[in-house]
């Protein structure tokens, strides 16, 4: 008997482009969807995933830095997609740090249009003329030591959505002193919210399944 497997696009896409990197062809153009994510849910469900994959690793410090923490900044972008990327680039910083250990910071930031995402380390940095070529399909660094190494894929993958989503991908970096990496998006609307006040207990369920239905959180 044969299964099948039937993946999103956007994961088939990367599961393409890993098989196509490793058989030296020329990978595909991954179609990214478009919707609205929350930056602040997004970074604070991936660093708490991150403190307990280094949980064992006293060393690495994970930080947030938000301007207003009661404030959603909203970004045009698919929400999956996105924590992907913010994983594999923290992940990234976190990889770059000696074995004494340092910080990553996560900052979120406001400019007019856009909202940012910047990812900071301590780490090693990386070297001008690797610095240039960074971001394109089989370009690492700084992995040497790392067991099961990258390849750069997640770097190129998140550069690609960011430039789908009509935003851009930064990258600065000094050898010995750290690497900064922006996700500069464009700013979506914020979700609407509702006030729900009503004393009967079934037009509250019917609110709350229908609610569900959407995909929405009724509070």
């Amino acid at each position: 008997a044969m299964v099948g497997l039937l993946l999103p696009p956007s994961v088939g896409g990367v599961l393409t482009n890993v098989a196509c990197l490793l058989l030296g062809k020329v990978p595909v153009t991954l179609n990214y969807s478009a919707g609205s994510a929350v930056l602040n849910a997004c970074v604070r469900q991936i660093l708490a995933e991150k403190q307990i994959q280094h949980g064992l690793c006293d060393a690495v410090r994970f930080d947030t830095v938000s301007p207003n923490h009661e404030r959603a900044l909203v970004a045009q972008a698919d929400e999956g997609t996105l924590k992907r990327a913010l994983s594999n680039l923290i992940n990234n910083a976190a990889e770059s740090l000696p074995p004494t250990g340092g910080a990553v910071t996560v900052r979120l930031l406001e400019r007019e249009a856009t909202v940012v995402v910047a990812i900071e380390d301590n780490g090693r940095g990386i070297p001008s003329d690797i610095l240039a070529r960074v971001g394109h399909m089989g370009v690492s660094h700084g992995k040497d030591a790392v067991p099961d190494a990258g390849t750069g894929l997640g770097l190129y993958s998140a550069k690609e959505a960011v430039e789908t989503w009509g935003g851009r991908l930064e990258i600065e970096s000094e050898v010995g002193k750290g690497t900064t990496v922006r996700l500069i998006l464009p700013r979506a609307e914020g979700p609407a919210k509702a006030v729900l006040i009503d004393d009967d207990p079934l037009v509250r369920m019917n609110w709350t399944v229908a609610a569900k239905r959407a995909n929405k959180t009724l509070k």
